[in-house]
């Protein structure tokens, strides 16, 4: 009876010590575990007082919730690629459209009086109007023969649309010869085009070489100007035609 208690007395004391050895081997390890964190922490904090910071920037534009912005209307909604193309302009090259034969509509290396030199003769050209004045001396011949090429290609297509006349008090067509090309009447006759359109300009040291098109109710024409400096002012030097493309066809 007696070594029966004294078993269970040596069992609980056994269990009691192997506890509270558990519990007070853990509660070191937290307290140390603690104690890390803490110099952890301060040394931190420490370090970070150490660093020189800058002012921050710009530190409302972070809280505030933007609507609009610059270069770009209230009504449209605000994404980021709104806020891309609103900067592409600035960032990314243009793009021009481009015409088939005439090529890009790009004008920017254009010279301004050469570009408008060009207008003017387009304008006069389509409306009938004299155009030796915006060619060179040397030039005014090969210009007539560029209108009697023209009357040559479009007689024959005058003649099968019954709807197209001759204009009054106007050399035919048809009637036309070289060796008159070259005079007032020939270059200022209506050649039966409405629109005009060109395209960039191949620069180079001496000229510059401007593909053209001219349409009308018969036909479009495909051309090519050349221009030059003239006592400095521009001046069309020759005008040769490329292609022919009757409509309907």
């Amino acid at each position: 009876m007696k070594a029966s208690t004294l078993s269970r007395i040596f069992f609980l004391s056994s269990s009691s010590l192997i506890l509270i050895s558990f519990f007070s081997c853990s509660h070191m390890q937290t307290k140390q575990g603690e104690l890390e964190e803490e110099t952890l922490r301060e040394v931190s904090l420490t370090r970070e007082e150490l660093i020189p910071w800058t002012d921050e920037l710009e530190a409302d534009r972070l809280t505030q919730t933007i609507t609009a912005t610059e270069g770009i209307e209230k009504r449209v909604v605000l994404s980021p690629l709104a806020v891309l193309a609103n900067t592409a302009e600035k960032t990314v090259s243009p793009i021009y459209p481009a015409l088939e034969w005439v090529g890009k509509l790009d004008y920017r290396f254009f010279p301004e009086p050469a570009k408008s030199l060009l207008d003017n003769f387009c304008t006069a050209f389509v409306t009938g109007e004299k155009t030796e004045r915006y060619v060179t001396e040397q030039g005014r011949y090969l210009l007539a023969l560029f209108y009697y090429d023209i009357s040559s290609f479009l007689a024959p297509l005058k003649q099968t649309n019954a709807s197209q006349e001759p204009a009054p008090d106007s050399v035919p067509s048809a009637e036309l010869q070289p060796e008159e090309a070259s005079s007032s009447e020939a270059i200022s006759e209506p050649m039966d085009f409405e629109t005009f359109r060109y395209g960039e300009p191949f620069i180079s040291a001496d000229f510059l070489q401007v593909p053209l098109q001219f349409s009308g109710d018969l036909a479009t024409m495909n051309a090519v100007a050349f221009l030059v400096r003239e006592k400095d002012a521009w001046k069309i030097d020759q005008i040769q035609i490329r292609a022919w493309e009757e409509k309907g066809k």
